[in-house]
């Protein structure tokens, strides 16, 4: 789908249950080139507070240079990076629960943050105490923050192939799914919620079918487009 940046997202706000964030997959193509200091917005909302996959920066004050961000209310998992995600181009990005020493916040748990099949993740931040815990997501919103269910900082560009798996998943599988760069089947690995934004069956109009295993449709709102841009 095609995503505007002004006030086009997609969303669920009734989830069949609350989902244990384990990992999450999705690609993107940007129309803004997200850098630290310059274009900020939100790829996925999981409700709540500050919760779920922001990109850009500089906007958390626990962690500078950020590029890609987990955020759980107070807690931060980042990608710490001076380059750019560049226009018009295609990216994996994946995250995996790591329950003992991950590779944004050394000897703790934390988010592993993967883009393009390649662990990047470098920067934990908080604003308060401990190093964080698992998101339990109470809605799902690809393309913009959901705060107080409020929809704020609308992504930019292109999104496809949304998964959200509440059971764990390796890093070997992120490779599997990356798969060189183009999409592939995630039957395999049992997601939770899987919208893959019009390539099935059910998804017309504004419903976005899922073809995960918890029936987590999601609703288009305020006019994204089904797109045939998609990566390969």
């Amino acid at each position: 789908i095609s995503l505007d940046g002004t006030n086009d997202y997609v969303t669920n706000e009734s989830l069949s249950s609350t989902l244990t964030v384990e990992g999450v997959s999705l690609w993107f193509k940007p129309d803004l080139a997200y850098q630290t200091g310059g274009s900020k917005d939100w790829i996925l909302g999981f409700g709540g507070l500050d919760t779920g996959i922001a990109l850009g920066g500089d906007w958390f004050g626990p962690v500078t240079n950020e590029l890609i961000t987990v955020a759980n209310a107070n807690h931060l998992w980042s990608y710490t990076s001076t380059s750019a995600l560049s226009t018009s181009t295609w990216y994996h990005l994946a995250i995996r629960w790591e329950s003992s020493s991950s590779s944004t916040n050394s000897g703790n748990a934390g988010y592993d943050i993967f883009l393009n099949g390649t662990k990047v993740g470098n920067a934990f931040g908080t604003y308060t105490s401990g190093n964080g815990s698992q998101i339990s997501a109470d809605a799902i919103v690809v393309g913009a923050r959901y705060r107080s269910s409020t929809p704020a900082w609308y992504f930019n560009g292109y999104v496809d192939e949304v998964a959200i798996f509440d059971s764990a998943i390796s890093e070997a599988d992120i490779t599997a799914i990356y798969n060189s760069g183009v999409p592939a089947s995630l039957e395999d690995y049992s997601p939770a919620t899987w919208w893959r934004m019009g390539d099935i069956c059910g998804s017309s109009g504004t419903n976005i079918a899922d073809q995960g295993d918890d029936g987590n449709a999601g609703t288009l709102t305020n006019g994204p487009a089904f797109s045939t841009d998609v990566p390969s």
